[in-house]
């Protein structure tokens, strides 16, 4: 069989096993990552990677330039990209689709070039020998090695969509000074002239493939066989750390991103990785194109994430403001281990003067998830005073407990699901969330059974510190009274300005408007649960018949005050709304004339009641873009309000 000589090295496609395209799943699950999910798993290989005998792993992300023929393999790239383009259009009745063209476009717009951008990663772990570079090159194979901290080669895909060929390169070099090199490109299924059948769209820079009765998978290159491209990354680790690996992604694109090297990959890794480069595991050089290194270490790990601490979003995993507080977390809080049946944690515990409590959990120095997610945690320290709690778990003290959340994190390793575990181990990890989140109960105070009753009501929407896409189900920021506010007795008049040309103003008002304030009978506490959601604690002091609930924009209660009041009262639109845990029925739901709800009957308060409300919400597109900070106004009222659109007066 072809598949099974071994005729030099070269880019070789296999049968293929099912027919792909040029946006495979298992690619496009990672387009809108980068940068972050690259540098994480590049680095959380590079930290797995360490020997027993090493506490630091090295790595060096430089970008530099080659020429087109010095890439291995890339004669047979442009014979099975060509083929695969045809293929693929044959296969649409002449044309690609349109991501799929995009894709293809992108290829070969680099294909074209004579000089390509390349961005290698050079580390100083046990490098690759012929089992890891397995794991590398397949799809849900990993390398455990004893004394390891992690498994090698899950994930690896994630850094491919950086590379506009899909083309990366390996090459190792372990404590032996044994060599190893190899490589994966991502094209697409095509039939090429003379095989016969269709070929997979995944390539592999091997001198050919095994037979599957071996057990082994590719015969690989090594020693002098490999390539002077690969070979001078090689003589690079050597001379640097005496073994390790490298990682070579062909026409960088840069992510995608104007930003330099340093500002992607020194965020990237400041935001994920606080932990180990806090604690000396981890150090980080960037070399961009012609630029001397620049070092990121514990020396200066402050001052960039205080360069980051205004991002607050991040595409799946941690923002750098949520990382400042981490690390701020990890540097002042006091610092205990927890022993569960499983594997002891470490954790570095910090009372805070306010916010709301927090959970980060963090294995072999790298942010994983927090308490939103994590299991067994997820909003059960609200009875809590404001604290922070970084979670630390490594393999030498972890145990099972290290294992089992290992291997529930998935490819991105920013989750915890334990769905597929046996009902042994998801006992056993279970159990040890339970102790864990138990110790944290017991080490931290609870709040005060004060009651607080302020004057009118108290809100708590989304403040200063408020962002869209925030996803924390507890108080933020510190309670604030608000004056109390009187019903309003008399009308809202405004006028309408005066234009050039007009006669003398009006005495007459030409539009009129009332706004009912909460009566004084009423407390309030709204809590924000997500980016347009709440969670609203009505109680009556006395009764109050045919009570209805609506929230409304609060006008000139934000930050800045000087929000420019709007020429109607603007209800907030609400859906899936729940009443003390039940979907408020049809019946009850008080509805504008597009069929749009703006309201809750309540019915029939006596004094003492108390209502808990669940709702998401949202302004009409007539409101415009509604940016910065919102201050929702609850109303509960006995008769309605008026309408949503003023009336004109005459």
């Amino acid at each position: 069989m072809d598949s099974l000589t071994t005729n030099g090295l070269d880019l070789r496609f296999g049968p293929a096993g099912a027919s792909t395209g040029f946006t495979p799943a298992g690619i496009a699950a990672f387009n809108d990552l980068r940068p972050a999910a690259v540098v994480r798993e590049l680095l959380q290989n590079s930290l797995d990677a360490l020997t027993p005998k090493q506490t630091t792993a090295r790595v060096l992300f430089r970008v530099d330039r080659c020429e087109s023929s010095e890439i291995p393999g890339i004669q047979n790239y442009w014979r099975a990209y060509k083929a695969a383009v045809k293929t693929q259009a044959d296969m649409r009745g002449g044309s690609l689709a349109g991501q799929a063209r995009y894709v293809a476009d992108t290829m070969e717009k680099a294909l074209e070039q004579q000089r390509h951008r390349v961005l290698t990663v050079l580390d100083n772990g046990h490098g690759l020998d012929e089992r890891r570079m397995n794991a590398l090159l397949s799809d849900g194979v990993s390398a455990n090695d004893p004394g390891s901290t992690g498994a090698y080669g899950n994930g690896h895909c994630v850094a491919i969509p950086a590379s506009d060929l899909r083309y990366v390169l390996y090459a190792g070099l372990t404590e032996n000074g044994d060599t190893i090199a190899s490589g994966h490109a991502v094209i697409a299924s095509h039939a090429m002239e003379g095989k016969g059948r269709l070929q997979a769209g995944d390539g592999f820079l091997i001198r050919g493939f095994r037979d599957p009765n071996s057990g082994k998978l590719y015969e690989y290159e090594s020693g002098e066989g490999i390539p002077a491209f690969l070979q001078s990354r090689v003589d690079d680790i050597k001379a640097m750390h005496g073994h390790g690996t490298a990682v070579v992604l062909l026409a960088f694109n840069n992510f995608r991103e104007r930003r330099t090297l340093w500002d992607m990959v020194s965020r990237a890794a400041a935001c994920n990785f606080f932990v180990a480069i806090e604690e000396g595991r981890l150090v980080v050089d960037v070399q961009g194109s012609e630029d001397s290194i620049r070092t990121l270490d514990r020396g200066n790990l402050k001052a960039v994430l205080e360069n980051c601490r205004n991002e607050k979003r991040s595409r799946a995993f941690l923002s750098g403001a949520r990382a400042w507080e981490a690390h701020q977390a990890l540097r002042e809080g006091t610092r205990h281990a927890i022993e569960t049946d499983a594997g002891v944690i470490h954790v570095a515990l910090h009372q805070q003067q306010s916010g709301s409590p927090r959970v980060d959990l963090c294995r072999n120095g790298m942010w994983i998830t927090n308490d939103y997610k994590l299991p067994r945690f997820y909003y059960k320290f609200t009875d809590k005073e404001p604290f922070h709690a970084v979670l630390m778990l490594d393999a030498e003290s972890g145990g099972e407990l290290h294992r089992l959340i290992k291997e529930s994190e998935g490819p991105l390793h920013n989750q915890v699901n334990f769905k597929d575990f046996s009902t042994k181990d998801r006992k056993q990890v279970e159990k040890a969330l339970d102790q864990i989140r138990g110790w944290l109960r017991e080490h931290t105070p609870s709040v005060s059974n004060e009651a607080f009753s302020p004057d009118d009501f108290l809100t708590l929407g989304e403040g200063q510190n408020g962002v869209a896409g925030w996803t924390q189900l507890t108080l933020w920021g510190t309670p604030t009274a608000v004056e109390r506010r009187m019903p309003a007795r008399t009308p809202r008049l405004t006028r309408k300005p005066k234009r050039p040309g007009d006669g003398p103003p009006s005495s007459r008002p030409t539009r009129q408007r009332r706004r009912r304030s909460l009566p004084s009978l009423f407390q309030v506490v709204s809590v924000p649960t997500g980016a347009r959601s709440s969670r609203i604690v009505v109680e009556c002091e006395q009764d109050y018949p045919d009570a209805e609930f609506r929230l409304c924009l609060d006008e000139n209660i934000d930050a800045t005050c000087d929000r420019v009041p709007y020429n109607e009262i603007l209800f907030a639109a609400l859906s899936n709304t729940k009443l003390n845990g039940k979907t408020v029925p049809a019946a009850a739901r008080i509805c504008d004339r597009g069929g749009g709800v703006i309201g809750i009957r309540l019915g029939d308060l006596a004094a003492g009641d108390r209502l808990f409300l669940e709702t998401d919400w949202s302004f009409p597109p007539s409101a415009g873009t509604l940016a910065g900070d919102i201050s929702l106004r609850v109303q509960v009222t006995k008769t309605d309000p008026l309408d949503v659109r003023d009336e004109e007066r005459g």
